[in-house]
């Protein structure tokens, strides 16, 4: 027998809800992925699109992510993973993640869901070489560092820009 979440569960899921719907459109959007959710037993879950931030390899792409909640959110942290290729040294070829906040550890209850795209976004931003899922990238990242934008700009042009378009 299935256990119900607790009330607490379904008003912060809500809240979150509301604060995805609210997001700026320079950081992200997202909508509800009924389908993950489904096959998840009923665990919220979104499709998402972050946008590459200014300035980076990454600028004028949109990122497709996957994002759940595990009935013990927000004590635990969302699931979340790539669903857009990307070259980046903390974002493996599954599109996990590797991120402090995502992690039981990194996660506080007080952290929404906006301000988690946030830290992917500045993630993005600033790789991570030294926590890396992707040695190669990594050692790319922080030895070749011309060759790294090079193959990033690639990656999105040619994997996110068709998501920016949408």
């Amino acid at each position: 027998m299935r256990r119900r979440p607790p009330p607490r569960f379904a008003q912060r899921v809500a809240l979150e809800a509301r604060l995805l719907a609210a997001l700026e459109p320079a950081l992200a959007r997202a909508e509800p992925d009924d389908a993950a959710a489904s096959a998840a037993e009923g665990a919220p879950a979104w499709r998402c699109v972050l946008r590459g931030p200014p300035h980076t390899a990454y600028e004028g792409g949109a990122f497709a992510l996957r994002l759940s909640l595990p009935p013990t959110f927000p004590y635990c942290p969302p699931r979340v993973r790539f669903a857009t290729p990307i070259h980046h040294p903390n974002i493996a070829p599954d599109g996990a993640v590797c991120l402090d906040l995502l992690t039981p550890t990194g996660w506080s209850p007080s952290t929404t869901l906006p301000s988690m795209l946030l830290s992917l976004q500045q993630l993005l931003a600033s790789p991570n070489a030294d926590d890396a899922l992707v040695g190669a990238v990594a050692r790319q990242y922080t030895h070749a560092r011309a060759a790294f934008e090079r193959q990033a700009r690639a990656f999105t042009a040619q994997h996110a820009a068709q998501h920016a378009a949408a």
